[in-house]
């Protein structure tokens, strides 16, 4: 009778151990996918800004998105991270997706406004992307909302997508 208590018990350890796997695995994926997965060479967390999208209004819009998806979600993950008072080394990490290589502060980053004050530590959530809006045939804007996961503050900043002449989408804080 004890060989068999042993050959259950080793048996439910290997469904348990699985189970925990598969488990592991499934938050692993939500914590990707909500919050991203961290850039090892900047430090900063890419958000999956995929689902944050709401419907866009034209076949146009969704081309254009799509062409500057992965600039955007770059971008917007460096932004959701940037904290007060953390200037330099943030604009040179973002500086890298504008189109003049220089980001000018006031206003463009959600901790330096008056909506979020409380949130002390980690990145904002990229919550909703919409407003999407053509200014011309290279360039569009969208209204970005980042939330705090931590206080429950949220923010609203536009920003606005331009195609370079080499076909790559950049920022355009000027």
């Amino acid at each position: 009778m004890k060989c068999s208590y042993k050959v259950i018990g080793s048996i439910l350890t290997i469904f348990v151990i699985n189970g925990c796997a598969d488990v592991n695995s499934g938050i692993r994926s939500f914590n990707e996918t909500l919050y991203g997965v961290e850039n090892a060479a900047s430090g900063v967390y890419e958000q999956n800004i995929s689902k944050a999208f709401s419907p866009l209004p034209s076949k146009t819009a969704k081309k254009n998105v799509m062409q500057a998806y992965e600039n955007m979600q770059k971008g917007l993950s460096i932004i959701a991270c940037t904290k007060k008072g953390n200037g330099d080394y943030s604009m040179s990490r973002l500086s890298r997706y504008t189109i003049d290589g220089k980001v000018y502060y006031i206003g463009r980053f959600p901790q330096s406004g008056s909506e979020i004050t409380k949130h002390t530590d980690g990145c904002l959530v990229i919550e909703r992307i919409n407003g999407y809006k053509d200014i011309d045939i290279n360039a569009f804007s969208v209204n970005v909302t980042f939330t705090s996961a931590q206080t429950g503050e949220s923010s609203q900043r536009r920003y606005q997508m331009v195609q370079e002449n080499g076909g790559e989408w950049l920022f355009n804080f000027n």
